[in-house]
């Protein structure tokens, strides 16, 4: 009984330290290990990579805000095409930034016809917010951004997507108002991929630690991690969704797109990219990235 006593309290204690490790954001630090080896695989596509900005910092760009259903000032950067076919809400990864998920590949997107709307997630960038939610609040903010670019913008057709997290947590919005999803690198779930996570990096048990790391979320950052199973919210939608994986992704690994591409009964297609790791599959096949995109949304625009 004593030991009981002793070890319940260490176990919540080791919990709550997981729990502010992976949620909370404090702008001056960083998981070093694992963004130093994120930037030795990012390096070979530098030229590609600064490409991409270049062509974003000469482009009229214009600073918009929203209020999140929590209270949050959120930030986005919108770039207006004149030859609209309609308006890509873009999101980056976890605790990343939007110009090094995002910025390489807008030059394509608005090829397209279509406008830009790159935001950045709570708790980075400009935008306001203490705890990462894996999806939970992030898909509740992007569902925010349809609905003000909708009455603001009036577009023919509004898309959203984006990287990892990004990508994840437009999975979880259920907007009538979205014609397409383009979902590259996503976990199935927030539960599911810190677990993996725990395990894969820290080498410890992570089926152990979840229950406590789950009640300090609802405790401290009020969400839930199991509900951002995106499978749910799958069973719930109709919209044409484009998948995209590295097939050498070990951050968050490409069965989970495999899972939730062959789980949803809509229009859907699939991009597996040999030898890309995590958000790169543009990096690796910039031409074969974009067929695909064009192919998929050749009906939709």
């Amino acid at each position: 009984m004593i030991y009981l006593l002793l070890i319940i309290p260490i176990y919540f204690i080791l919990c709550y330290i997981i729990f502010i490790f992976v949620c909370k954001v404090n702008k001056n630090t960083t998981f070093k290990v694992i963004d130093d080896n994120i930037e030795a695989l990012l390096k070979p596509y530098k030229d590609l990579m600064d490409y991409g900005t270049s062509w974003v910092n000469k482009q009229v760009k214009e600073d918009l805000y929203i209020k999140s259903v929590d209270g949050l000032k959120l930030h986005g950067t919108f770039i207006k095409n004149p030859n609209e076919k309609g308006i890509f809400i873009l999101s980056h990864g976890y605790r990343s930034t939007k110009e090094r998920d995002l910025f390489s590949a807008l030059h394509e997107d608005y090829k397209l016809g279509l406008s830009l709307l790159i935001l950045d997630s709570r708790c980075c960038g400009q935008s306001e917010g203490k705890y990462i939610t894996f999806g939970y609040y992030e898909s509740k903010d992007i569902n925010s951004w349809v609905n003000y670019v909708s009455k603001e913008f009036k577009p023919k057709k509004i898309l959203i997507g984006g990287v990892s997290l990004g990508a994840a947590s437009s999975l979880l919005l259920n907007n009538k108002k979205v014609s397409a999803i383009l979902s590259d690198s996503p976990f199935e779930s927030g539960y599911k991929e810190i677990k993996y996570c725990i395990s894969h990096y820290f080498h410890l048990p992570g089926f152990i630690f979840m229950p406590g790391i789950n009640f300090w979320c609802k405790l401290c950052a009020h969400f839930d991690l199991k509900k951002t199973n995106a499978h749910d919210n799958l069973k719930k939608i109709s919209v044409p969704i484009l998948w995209v994986h590295g097939l050498d992704d070990d951050f968050v690994i490409p069965k989970n797109s495999i899972n939730l591409y062959d789980s949803y009964e809509h229009k859907k297609d699939l991009f597996l990219v040999s030898g890309a790791n995590h958000g790169m599959g543009y990096l690796l096949e910039p031409e074969n990235y974009f067929i695909k995109v064009k192919s998929f949304l050749k009906n939709i625009l």
